[in-house]
């Protein structure tokens, strides 16, 4: 249809000629496209290398980072285990404080008891000897037993004291 419109205007070489052009400018714009699509998905692999590149690398360190994860989760549950630990053991501490205190109280009272009850027997017991009512026929005995026992002692003392 064309042909015979060209071919009327230019001739019937013109119209060969025009078609030719026609169909090499068809081609030429073919293979332009087609480089072009070519280049871009050139391009577009080029983008998908780097980034494949880019999520191997991620990949690998979101997996280091899932592993310090586990590993901070590990360090805090031995800490939360440890401070559980030193809580009952300083509770422990506490409770046993408590109990030496109260046994130190306990001991300073029977130390003051104690001491009274020696205080009331030395009176007691310098009242009987300074009573001649007390002597019986053993007593000058045993006071020279004493008196001996007390003379070595304070000879042994002036000893240890040289």
């Amino acid at each position: 249809m064309f042909g015979s419109i060209f071919s009327t205007a230019l001739g019937w070489a013109g119209g060969n000629q025009l078609r030719l052009f026609a169909g090499l400018a068809v081609l030429i714009s073919a293979a332009a496209f087609a480089a072009g699509v070519y280049l871009h998905i050139r391009g577009l692999h080029g983008q998908i290398d780097v980034l494949q590149k880019e999520k191997t690398q991620l990949t690998a360190d979101n997996m280091v980072l899932q592993q310090n994860v586990q590993i901070a989760k590990d360090n805090l549950a031995k800490v939360v285990q440890a401070n559980s630990e030193n809580y009952s053991t300083i509770q422990k501490l506490v409770a046993d404080r408590a109990q030496s205190q109260q046994a130190i109280a306990e001991l300073a009272r029977a130390a003051t008891d104690n001491k009274r009850a020696a205080d009331v027997m030395n009176s007691t017991l310098a009242k009987l000897t300074a009573d001649p009512k007390n002597d019986g026929p053993v007593a000058p005995a045993l006071r020279e037993t004493i008196r001996q026992i007390q003379q070595n002692r304070t000879s042994l003392q002036n000893r240890g004291k040289k």
